[in-house]
């Protein structure tokens, strides 16, 4: 079983924690590991320590402060766990460095290759779909399509509030996804954009990018950088479809899957051995009552 986030799967059953169910479940012969995704093990601290541009640069900030007290219970506990821990971006190894890479996982079949429109004489149309504004930067990216946008120069759209069907459709009819610029870090709006032929813009960062054995095709940007980005989107269309057709082979070679199950295929293994193991030992015991019995 795989518990997400450093939540307990089992309601309130064994406490209000992880460990608890971890310590419950392996007693029924099931191995637990733990998979994670970005803002819970994220330490703030150490974040603004090597961003420049992080969204944590004011320790004293409410939402830092409250972030930061949840991370450091969260990240004490993973001390003391027994087990494997997974990280669906490679920017969290720097917090949780025993931790293990599994590659967020899009749907291919669901995000077919469309070719780019961007061309002289064509206004592209830019998406920001930011699943928190506040991580994302996305008053820096309002500061430079907006007026782009009211001076006809862009097509601009900023999706919000709505389903996942929705925010998936607007992707699709984007030629350039504006993700995140503070975090240093590329996630499933990046790779989905990607997969549908789509030029993303985000910070990635050097970090990062050397974790990965593979360049990533998101084109860096931050906020100091992204208007002039943006700009040369506009000037040299040539080089934005370029760009945008290297994403679909990253997330086929990366993020299809593949990769994914070969990372857990170690853990599900030995929780098969577990689980036999388990299976044994039941029937030997059934064997035995049966004995007595006769």
């Amino acid at each position: 079983m795989l518990l997400e986030a450093g939540r307990p799967i089992l309601g309130g059953l064994a406490g209000r924690t992880f460990v608890a169910d971890a310590e419950l479940l392996r007693r029924s012969a099931i191995e637990v590991g733990l998979v994670f995704h970005g803002s819970e093990v994220r330490s703030p601290r150490r974040h603004r320590a090597s961003h420049p541009f992080s969204p944590f640069v004011d320790p004293r900030e409410a939402r830092t402060r409250v972030l930061q007290s949840q991370v450091d219970v969260l990240l004490a506990r993973l001390d003391t766990f027994r087990g494997p821990i997974f990280v669906s971006t490679p920017d969290q190894l720097v917090d949780v460095p025993r931790a293990t890479w599994l590659p967020v996982v899009v749907d291919l079949d669901g995000w077919p290759l469309q070719p780019s429109i961007l061309g002289p004489g064509r206004r592209p149309r830019f998406v920001h779909a930011p699943s928190n504004p506040w991580l994302k930067g996305s008053d820096h990216v309002e500061k430079v399509l907006r007026p782009l946008a009211d001076r006809g120069l862009i097509d601009y759209e900023v999706v919000s509030g709505v389903g996942p069907e929705q925010a998936a459709e607007a992707v699709r009819r984007a030629d350039v996804v504006v993700d995140q610029l503070l975090l240093g870090l590329y996630g499933v709006l990046a790779c989905e954009a990607m997969a549908g032929g789509r030029l993303v813009l985000g910070h990635v960062g050097d970090a990062l990018r050397s974790r990965v054995p593979a360049e990533v095709p998101v084109v860096e940007v931050t906020p100091a950088t992204l208007a002039e980005t943006v700009q040369r989107v506009l000037d040299e269309p040539d080089w934005a479809r370029g760009r945008a057709g290297c994403g679909r082979s990253f997330v086929e070679t990366w993020h299809d899957g593949r990769r994914s199950a070969a990372v857990l295929a170690p853990f599900l293994g030995r929780a098969s051995e577990v689980s036999s193991e388990a299976a044994g030992q039941a029937e030997d015991g059934d064997e035995e009552r049966g004995s007595r019995d006769a």
